[in-house]
């Protein structure tokens, strides 16, 4: 019975930090909605009882029914905060949806397993004992001296002062160890920064920032690394940074390097001269018909010492869905089309 309240406990721990991270954490709900609190505060019940149920083991069947409870029930609060999920935040209606939605179908399925599994536990233990097995050995009348068999040692079991003492411990373990847990899911992950360096053609060294988070969920020490930033140095000396989102590419003689930044046009970096330009595309809208974006060349790879392809795709009333090859001069930006391709 004390393994499937450390199951519930658990699982309501997780349920508990999921929902918190995705009310409150950054990049996920745009502001605190109160109509998360209820999925909070049942998955904080179902852990409470499952701790409950942990200390006074007279009560463990009623409290293993009351987590299982709450927590194979989580659907209906969390739904209620899908129907008052304000309109425009679909970015954080989403990921309540589908983060915290499939972890309430988990534990749905893993509250009725322990709830079935107490169930016939206690049935188990209800039943009426059966009849005292006949070895066929004497047995010593009363005030006659008590026989023992030869080879038997009375040490064989763990005595009963010990086996109290090593479930305390166990419990104590348990206890602390889910609520180290708990207060880990409410501070947040643990986060550290380290630096990868790499030398390429020409001498250029880029160095990349990776910023690491250790995190209590989706599930427990779930590590997550993503790129903070590229610095780039030429003799050691730092030559220019990239933001998280841009993407270095780096022509084979290492003269040029072309920037591929997030929600602007692509910058060509130039080492002879220390300068750069933007492949700017003009009026899009009249020189691509049917591409959407303010920046529509994509970097496809490098053609040559100082020449690159890009992409750009779109749809065209006459040509339908299209993708156009550029070939671009790195020195001067200036631009051809390759092909045409349907």
């Amino acid at each position: 019975m004390g393994i499937l309240l450390v199951i519930n406990l658990l699982a309501s721990v997780v349920m508990f930090g999921l929902s918190i991270d995705r009310a409150t954490g950054e990049g996920c709900a745009a502001h605190f909605y109160p109509a998360t609190i209820p999925t909070m505060v049942q998955a904080g019940l179902g852990a409470i009882a499952a701790i409950v149920g942990l200390v006074v083991s007279r009560l463990r069947f009623l409290c293993l029914a009351v987590s299982s409870a709450a927590l194979g029930l989580l659907g209906f609060p969390a739904f209620y905060a899908m129907q008052h999920w304000p309109g425009g935040d679909d970015g954080g209606g989403f990921g309540w949806l589908f983060i915290v939605g499939g972890g309430c179908v988990a534990s749905f399925v893993i509250a009725g397993t322990t709830m079935l599994l107490g169930l016939g536990y206690r049935g188990r233990r209800t039943q009426p004992p059966s009849p005292p097995f006949s070895t066929g050995l004497p047995v010593a009348a009363e005030g006659s001296e008590q026989v023992s068999l030869p080879g038997v040692s009375e040490s064989l079991r763990p005595t009963t002062k010990r086996r109290i003492r090593s479930k305390t411990l166990l419990l104590w373990a348990m206890l602390a160890t889910a609520g180290a847990y708990l207060i880990w899911c409410v501070a947040g992950p643990v986060s550290w920064t380290t630096t990868e360096s790499a030398t390429h053609v020409g001498g250029i060294e880029v160095r990349t920032t990776l910023a690491h988070e250790l995190c209590p969920y989706p599930v427990p020490f779930y590590h997550h690394v993503a790129t903070r930033g590229q610095t780039v140095l030429v003799d050691g000396q730092e030559w220019f940074r990239t933001g998280p989102l841009d993407d270095l590419h780096l022509s084979p003689t290492g003269e040029y390097v072309a920037v591929q930044l997030w929600e602007a046009p692509i910058q060509i970096w130039r080492k002879s001269k220390r300068e750069s330009i933007r492949l700017d595309s003009g009026e899009f809208e009249k020189e691509f018909p049917g591409h959407h974006y303010t920046y529509p060349f994509r970097f496809e790879r490098w053609d040559g010492d100082s020449a690159f392809l890009v992409t750009v795709s779109g749809w065209d009333l006459k040509l339908g869905d299209y993708k156009q090859t550029w070939r671009v001069d790195a020195a001067t930006g200036a631009r051809t089309q390759a092909n045409q391709a349907k």
